[in-house]
């Protein structure tokens, strides 16, 4: 197994109408900053595969709490706790 070498890059969008959020996934290796397709990503009971460009997308995340997961094979996993909707990406 690799040591932690998938980095999660998150843009959000917060729509004002409905106070729900879209967060965008980027999904790419830490050594060598390539996309990584076909990665497993969920958050909170939504799972999205990343694309060919390591873009995994959730429309409509609901304000609160949410636990973010990304895996990909031969990589170790991450977890991450996000509260929504967020202020800053830090």
């Amino acid at each position: 197994m690799q040591k932690l070498v998938v980095s999660i890059v998150l843009y959000f969008f917060i729509s004002s109408i409905f106070g729900q959020s879209t967060v965008v996934v980027v999904i790419k290796d830490k050594e060598n900053n390539q996309p990584l397709s076909a990665a497993t990503v969920s958050l909170g009971s939504i799972t999205s595969v990343s694309d060919a460009n390591g873009i995994a997308k959730f429309p409509n995340i609901p304000a609160g709490k949410q636990i973010l997961t990304c895996s990909f094979s031969g990589y170790a996993s991450i977890k991450k706790n996000y509260t929504f909707p967020l202020l800053n990406t830090d």
